[in-house]
């Protein structure tokens, strides 16, 4: 007979964790046991110290990280919101042209509808300069450009990690 442990015995008292954190678990087989909580604890604790997120393979991570993008803020005159919603549109047809620009994203703000974000990906540095002096860019900024109630706000950014991108 196993040992007392107030009134339970020691293999009680394990099977009733293993039990708990079982109840807990919501993906089968990850930390079933307490043994196996400690032991996915230590893994994870090796992947984070060499630098390594579990979920994306190392591959995937070098190959996303580092891509050069942009962000640019547009804000238009209320009365020609949709025109510029429009030249966005019409300038698809260009950088779809652009080997190194994916991907190539519009969005407009919902609480303003006169804002717009225009974010962009691109595979190096090379394919962000042809973008920047491309079709598109000439559209939006000169067609555009009238239509503007200031002056666009560029951001340089670097990917960190992304889904789908």
């Amino acid at each position: 007979m196993s040992r007392s442990t107030e009134g339970r015995s020691i293999s009680a008292t394990r099977r009733m964790s293993s039990t708990l954190v079982n109840a807990e678990s919501k993906v089968p087989g990850i930390a079933t046991t307490p043994m196996r909580m400690a032991q996915t604890i230590r893994t994870a604790s090796r992947w984070v110290q060499a630098g390594a997120a579990p979920s994306v393979p190392h591959y995937r991570r070098s190959t996303l990280m580092a891509r050069p993008g942009l962000v640019i803020q547009f804000k238009t005159k209320p009365d020609t919101a949709e025109q510029f919603s429009d030249i966005l549109v019409a300038a698809l047809e260009h950088v779809e042209a652009e080997a190194g620009t994916r991907p190539w994203l519009t969005l407009r703000a919902e609480q303003d509808p006169t804002v717009f974000y225009l974010v962009d990906l691109f595979d190096d540095e090379d394919a962000r300069n042809i973008h920047l002096n491309g079709a598109a860019a000439e559209l939006i900024l000169g067609t555009g450009g009238a239509l503007l109630a200031e002056q666009p706000s560029p951001v340089p950014v670097t990917l960190v990690i992304g889904k789908a991108v």
